[in-house]
């Protein structure tokens, strides 16, 4: 236990009475104001929401002071009871900024004021009490005095309701030979009531004379002694408790409410010098106190006879509870059979509070104790807020770093001076029995320079046990992310499986103090047939070893590619043999996968396997999204993890690639050379100057090649006949003596481009690209104007992926051949590899207009304009590119193409921005 642990631990402790001065204030923006917490409920105990700052009027010493701002605080709703938490987008990351708050709740429980076995009732409707609160709602269990069934702040509210179950009253009448009520016995012992004193003496005396009657008195004087020396001694644990309890709450930060629950305290006279400093103790801890007071029966089964001044006794326990409560700020709550009501109301008190700005004053800073006063215009409401104040020469401001970091670990709300976020991720230990929680966090923004930090870790099991890491110093480099510059630390812990709560806490250079808490399961990863560990992902570019991808709490991508990885367990050697995992990266868990790919799984130790795999996300927009590995094993599913990163914008000129979602140019295929319209083409060329051949050309038009070459060669055409020779073996496929007679051909005319053309169609058909693109080149830069020409070398330089080399080429023919909707196809995808995404969509729209089909023609056009507006920029104007976007989108997704997700993901985009 951490809180009331050291609460208790306080209970025992006499060495603290220098804490006891009120807490400070606190005063925000540079302009000091005093923070007042104000609760206003109605007659039916419902708090008024919708008071403004003018309706109240605040004084401090009887003079007044300006209010200069409310504001309610909602600390539950009906829409939040028993709502699962969302404290952070990211399940994975918990973080102090902006963490909604519940409320702080103590039911603080007097045994020895409750007698033997009773309360039980009261107890049962704390237990309902529980059912009311909210998930965030925090409450502790105080019995007094210690030890007893107690509880620290927790959320766990099953687990008060535990402590609940066990707690009843202890008190019974001290046990003397002589019938004397507590009221008696303090009459007696202080001579505080001389008649009293004389009826018991005559009661008890009355009817001995001489010795024995003085024996008598002296023997009643002593037994009163003894019944007012324990009675004070009960007294004196309920208030050591008390104030401990008060002490204990000054420290951690934000309004709590007190239920103090007892069936009296005997305090004679009222006792106010006794009780004189519980109202500044509640001030100071801003915590308001509920005085349940539980009716004490009418007689005590553990005593033979009743008290004989039970009416004085039970006046006397009243009045040291009234008096509590009125220097608390209220009236006892008077209770004579179950508490239901008092919890009800309680419920409704607590469920929000006003946070007044009163202006502040140099007074208030002069160590003394300043009385202040809160009231509202409005008739028939009950205010309730601290009675004075005090600003004095603090001893937290002493305090060293590693008393700060302590006292911020104990608080059961974080520390929020400045932001921290945490996040663990768990592997199989060295020792492979435990496992190795790595706790990696990050603090700021920050300045540029470095900074020395005090940090402290604390591990939490299910049931509160704590192991807590001795405070360490770190001097932290900054790092700039997208979340500004920040500091970033990471840490490891050696743990048995099971569920717990990490908390970091941290106290910077300046003093200020934050932490966070984190949820976390320690699944067991040794001793069994599979276990995983939690998954990582990185930027594949700078990814080093493992450990390094662990030194972030959130994963921010810069690259174009994403390196998931994670490792899998066995204990026995050949279980994961037959094991896959896939990785897919997708705008959300459950939402269709946007890029995938498979993993390699390597082995290492005995039976294990760590797991890698690079997945292509460079047509992702920035933004937020989720890696899922999904390990496999057959046709069974043994895991599924999930880790958010965050894809950065990068180069904001550059759009990414769209290669990765285009399909690959498929191989060179000769028979697309071979068609009768390229035949025809290139015959043409042949026939000219040569009317001799014109039988010849017109059997290769008609396909026939085979005797071409001879009748050429018998025709005394020796050009002709090397090229139509080659042509033959081109197209029966001996494409190297088919290289040779294309050759010669070449050599004897250089100029003659059919030649060169079938010479490069031999080399890309034996799968030598370069070399057909480089032949290609020269033949186009000749001056050809064939579009199979210029398709073949346009195919040849994607596969090269020289896309840019192919623009050139394809611009002149299209310029050459406007109505070729093939060639204006490849200059727009040309233009697309290359990153010259406005010009590929001013292409390919006309294609689109009579093409509205084509798949990958729509991702040009789409992927276009994504990449203008990424740039800041738009192709046809802002309006025009969202209608484009609409219209394509909806194509594309008529055709139920594959990058559906993706597509939509850019006209969100282009939408947005």
């Amino acid at each position: 236990m951490r809180t009331l642990a050291v609460l208790l631990l306080l209970i025992a402790l006499t060495a603290i009475a220098a804490a006891g001065q009120p807490q400070q204030p606190v005063f925000r923006g540079g302009v000091e104001v005093l923070e007042v917490d104000v609760t206003v409920v109605d007659g039916r105990g419902q708090p008024v929401t919708d008071l403004r700052s003018p309706e109240f009027t605040v004084t401090v010493d009887g003079r007044p002071r300006q209010v200069l701002s409310s504001e309610f605080v909602l600390l539950r709703s009906k829409e939040a009871v028993r709502a699962p938490r969302t404290d952070t987008a990211d399940p994975t990351i918990s973080s102090n900024a902006n963490a909604p708050r519940g409320r702080l709740i103590v039911i603080g429980v007097d045994r020895e004021g409750i007698q033997f076995g009773s309360g039980r009732l009261a107890m049962r409707s704390a237990m309902k009490f529980l059912d009311k609160l909210g998930p965030r709602d925090k409450v502790a269990l105080v019995t007094v005095p210690p030890p007893g069934p107690s509880a620290d702040f927790t959320t766990n509210h099953q687990a008060v309701r535990q402590q609940l179950e066990r707690t009843a009253g202890e008190a019974s009448r001290p046990k003397t030979s002589m019938e004397i009520g507590v009221y008696e016995a303090f009459a007696i012992d202080r001579h505080t009531d001389r008649v009293t004193e004389m009826a018991v003496m005559q009661r008890l005396c009355g009817q001995l004379q001489g010795m024995a009657a003085q024996q008598c008195q002296l023997q009643v004087r002593a037994q009163s002694g003894v019944i007012a020396q324990e009675v004070q001694r009960r007294v004196d644990n309920a208030l050591r408790g008390l104030r401990d309890l008060l002490l204990a709450l000054r420290d951690i930060e934000g309004p709590k409410s007190l239920v103090w629950i007892s069936e009296g305290l005997a305090i004679e006279n009222a006792g106010i010098g006794e009780l004189s400093d519980i109202g500044a103790m509640a001030a100071a801890a801003r915590t308001t106190v509920s005085v349940v007071l539980l009716d004490a029966p009418e007689t005590d089964v553990s005593e033979r006879t009743p008290s004989p001044c039970a009416r004085q006794d039970r006046d006397m326990a009243i009045n040291g509870m009234e008096q509590l409560a009125a220097l608390t700020g209220g009236a006892p709550l008077r209770v004579s059979s179950g508490a239901d009501f008092v919890f009800d109301r309680l419920e409704n008190e607590t469920s929000g509070y006003y946070l007044l700005a009163v202006e502040s004053a140099p007074v208030d800073k002069d160590g003394k104790r300043h009385p202040i006063k809160v009231n509202v215009g409005r008739r028939g409401l009950t205010v309730r807020a601290r009675q004075e104040f005090g600003v004095g020469s603090a001893s937290a401001s002493k305090r060293s770093p590693e008393e700060r970091v302590l006292r911020a670990l104990s608080s059961p709300f974080s520390a929020t001076d400045f932001p921290v976020r945490l996040t663990t991720y768990a592997y199989q230990d060295t020792n492979v029995a435990k496992v190795r929680l790595v706790v990696a966090s990050e603090m700021g923004p920050s300045d540029q320079t470095p900074s020395d930090v005090t940090l402290a870790v604390e591990l939490l099991d299910a049931d509160g046990r704590s192991t807590l890491s001795k405070p360490q110093q770190a001097k932290l480099n900054p790092v700039t992310t997208t979340s500004g510059t920040v500091f970033q630390h990471v840490t490891s812990l050696a743990v048995d499986p099971g569920e717990y709560t990490v908390k970091l806490a941290v106290v910077d250079d300046k003093g200020r103090r934050a932490s966070v808490e984190h949820p976390v399961k320690a699944w067991q990863m040794a001793d069994v047939p599979f276990a995983v560990s939690d998954l990582t992902v990185s930027d594949a570019q700078t990814a080093g070893n493992a450990v390094d991808r662990l030194q972030t709490v959130e994963s921010r991508l810069a690259g174009g590619q994403l390196l998931a990885y994670l490792e899998l367990y066995s204990n026995e050697r050949d279980y994961l043999t037959d094991a896959s995992v896939k990785v897919e990266v997708a705008s959300e868990e459950s939402s269709p996968a946007l890029a995938a790919a498979a993993a390699e799984l390597k082995p290492f130790g005995e039976g294990n396997r760590q797991v890698a795999a690079v997945v292509p996300i460079d047509a992702l927009p920035p933004g937020r999204y989720v890696a899922r590995a999904m390990v496999t094993r057959g046709s069974s599913t043994l895991g599924r993890l999930v880790r958010p990163f965050e894809r950065l914008g990068g180069n904001k000129t550059v759009a990414p690639p769209l290669s990765a979602l285009l399909s690959a140019p498929a191989a060179f295929d000769r028979s697309a050379v071979l068609t009768p319209a390229a035949l025809g083409y290139f015959m043409d060329v042949l026939d000219k100057g040569r009317p001799a051949l014109k039988t010849v050309t017109s059997q290769v038009r008609s396909g026939r090649l085979d005797g071409a070459a001879r009748a050429a060669l018998d025709a005394d055409d020796q050009l002709a006949a090397m090229f139509l020779r080659g042509l033959e073996l081109f197209a029966k496929g001996d494409f190297n003596q088919a290289a040779t007679q294309l050759s010669n051909a070449q050599r004897l005319a250089p100029d003659f481009t059919p030649a060169s053309f079938y010479l490069g169609a031999c080399y890309a058909a034996a799968g030598n690209d370069r070399e057909a693109a480089n032949v290609w080149l020269k033949t186009v830069g000749g001056g050809s104007k064939s579009a199979v020409e210029i398709v073949a070398l346009g195919d040849a330089l994607r596969r090269l992926g020289q896309h840019g080399d192919a623009v050139e080429p394809l611009t002149r023919a299209v310029s050459a051949f406007p109505a070729d909707d093939g060639l204006r196809r490849n200059l727009a995808v040309a233009y697309a590899l290359g990153q010259r995404e406005r010009d590929a969509v001013v292409t390919i729209e006309p294609y689109l207009a009579r093409h509205a089909d084509d798949q990958e023609a729509l991702l040009v056009a789409m992927h276009g304009i994504y990449a203008a507006h990424l740039a800041g920029q738009s192709v046809f104007g802002t309006d025009e590119d969202r209608t484009r976007m609409t219209t394509w989108s909806r194509a594309y997704a008529a055709t139920k193409g594959a990058q559906r997700s993706v597509v939509d993901l850019w006209v969100s985009y282009v939408a947005a921005h």
